[in-house]
C-alpha cells in the first residue's frame, strides 16, 4: 500500500513505461534500505511514468522498449563512468525535465546536478521525497520551462530530456533558446566529462564549453 503523497504522484502521472515490476535485485535492499522497499511499491503500483507534462521521469524496473530501467541506468558502462567518483555511492531512479537526477545517497534522497556533480539533501524517504515534488514541482522538475519549450517545439520524446546549450552552471540562461532536445544519455555523458574537469575548480573560473553542436555556444 502505497502512502498518500505517492498515491497521488501515481494517480497524475502518465500510464507505466512496462508492463508488470519484477522485484528489486536483494543486494539493492541490502544496500538503500527502507527507500529500496518504497520504491519497489511504487513500480509495483505503476512501472515508470512521466508526470507534470513530461519534466518529471520515473525509471521503470526493467528495460523495455524505449524505456530504460534502472539497473541499466544505474550501470558504470552507460553514463555513470563519466562522472567517475562523483557517482559513487549514489542510486539514480529518477530525473527532472534537464536531466537532473534524483537519487538514493547514504539512505536517503538527494538530487543530483548533471553539470557540476553535485548532490543536495531532498527527503529523509520516497514519500516526502514525493510531497516535495508535488508542493514544489516548478522548481524540482523544471516544468515551468519545460512546458514553455513544448508550447513552441512540441512534446519531448521518450527517452530523450532538455539539455543546456551553455549550462546554467556556467550562466546558461533559464529560456527555451538554451535548450536543445538531446537523448538522455548522451546528455548525462557529455555533462559528466564537464562535470568533472571543473569539480576541482575555484568559484569564479572562466570555463570554455562546447556541446558539440553546430549552432551550439563556445
Amino acid at each position: 500500500m502505497l502512502a498518500q503523497s505517492l498515491q497521488k504522484l501515481v494517480a497524475l502521472a502518465s500510464a507505466p513505461l512496462c508492463h508488470s515490476a519484477r522485484a528489486l535485485d536483494p543486494s539493492v535492499h541490502k544496500r538503500e534500505g527502507s527507500v529500496a522497499t518504497e520504491l519497489e511499491a511504487l513500480l509495483k503500483a505503476k512501472n515508470g511514468f512521466y508526470a507534470f507534462e513530461g519534466a518529471l521521469h520515473v525509471l521503470s524496473m526493467q528495460s523495455c522498449h524505449e524505456s530504460i530501467g534502472i539497473e541499466e541506468w544505474n550501470s558504470p558502462e552507460l553514463w555513470r563512468g563519466a562522472y567517475a567518483d562523483l557517482a559513487r555511492g549514489l542510486w539514480f531512479f529518477a530525473e527532472d525535465a534537464f536531466g537532473g537526477q534524483f537519487c538514493v545517497r547514504e539512505g536517503v534522497v538527494c538530487s543530483f546536478d548533471p553539470e557540476t556533480g553535485a548532490t543536495q539533501y531532498v527527503a529523509p524517504n520516497l514519500e516526502d521525497w514525493a510531497r516535495a515534488i508535488l508542493d514544489d514541482f516548478e522548481v524540482l522538475t523544471g516544468h515551468p520551462l519545460a512546458r514553455h519549450w513544448q508550447v513552441l517545439n512540441g512534446a519531448i520524446p521518450s527517452g530523450k530530456r532538455l539539455v543546456p546549450r551553455i549550462p546554467f552552471a556556467c550562466g546558461g540562461q533559464y529560456v527555451p533558446d538554451n535548450l536543445m532536445l538531446l537523448d538522455a544519455i548522451e546528455g548525462m555523458r557529455l555533462r559528466g566529462e564537464v562535470a568533472r574537469q571543473i569539480a576541482h575548480l575555484p568559484p569564479g573560473t572562466r570555463v570554455r564549453f562546447e556541446l558539440g553542436s553546430d549552432n551550439g555556444p563556445e
